[in-house]
């Protein structure tokens, strides 16, 4: 589902997404624990560090028989909450899953 967020961000074109790589060096740098890379004041610092000015931040939740995918744009500088999506469907059917999660992101990103 990462992925079809990812290539929903992408397609928009009004987003530069940061490579995994630059990321890795960059934990390596600040040599983070597991259980602090959990913090969303710790993705913040990374994203001040790498340049980014808005960092996206999600979860999916599977409950019974359904699944859902919650997005925030967060801006990195104050840590403002600038938009959220969410998307519900059934945790069954794989393809629409995926389909949801590129939906929210396609939300998330028509209000900026």
């Amino acid at each position: 589902m990462t992925a079809a967020v990812m290539e929903a961000v992408e397609a928009n074109g009004d987003y530069a997404l940061v490579e995994r790589e630059k990321l890795l060096a960059v934990l390596q740098e600040l040599s983070l624990g597991s259980s602090e890379l959990a913090a969303e004041s710790t993705g913040l610092r990374i994203g001040r560090i790498v340049g980014a000015r808005l960092m996206l931040f999600g979860a999916c939740q599977a409950v019974a028989s359904q699944m859902r995918v919650d997005l925030r744009l967060v801006e990195v500088e104050t840590g403002k909450v600038i938009q959220t999506a969410q998307k519900t469907t059934s945790a069954g059917d794989l393809p629409r899953m995926m389909q949801v999660a590129a939906e929210a992101a396609r939300e998330l990103l028509q209000h900026q």
